[in-house]
């Protein structure tokens, strides 16, 4: 499933990774692309940061912010991107209230993780995307993750999945 849209996906990266580089790409098992990112200015670890969760670790707005150069960047907003973002339609998610911070790692108190997208096309085909442009479809993803890596202790942090369709 939604092969073609991993396929565009590694081709035209989603706009949600645009203020970021990408030092890697890859496909997995589970039919979702990984997008592992870095800040413009080359540093590949970041404070993450969002409102705390118990079930999906973060609520939206989550962000970016790279501790050499001090830019902060909102990676998702379900309100905003993927399928039902883009669409304009309104997330089922209730409204995001609570304080924003930093995540911590629950084993060693690090706040800098390697931060690794993960987007999913679970679409049959390209049914429906006929008068979109090609680049922009990958924005058009219907659930999104992150996989963080505590860059003290290598601990992974699920994030989401969020489902955006």
């Amino acid at each position: 499933m939604g092969s073609e849209f991993l396929t565009l996906a590694a081709k035209y990266p989603p706009r949600i990774v645009a203020n970021h580089q990408l030092s890697d790409i890859s496909k997995d098992e589970l039919d979702s692309i990984n997008l592992n990112v870095a800040c413009l200015c080359g540093t590949e670890k970041h404070f993450v940061e969002g409102i705390a969760d118990v079930d999906l670790g973060l609520l939206c707005p989550i962000s970016t912010n790279c501790p050499a150069c001090h830019t902060e960047n909102t990676i998702f907003d379900v309100n905003v991107h993927g399928y039902d973002g883009e669409f304009g339609h309104v997330s089922s998610y209730p409204e995001f209230e609570g304080k924003r911070d930093r995540l911590t790692c629950k084993q060693c108190d690090c706040k800098l993780f390697k931060v690794t997208i993960r987007l999913s096309y679970q679409f049959e085909d390209m049914t429906g995307f006929d008068d979109i442009p090609v680049d922009e479809i990958p924005n058009y993803f219907d659930t999104f993750g992150m996989v963080l890596e505590c860059s003290e202790c290598t601990t992974e942090i699920h994030i989401g999945d969020y489902e955006c369709a």
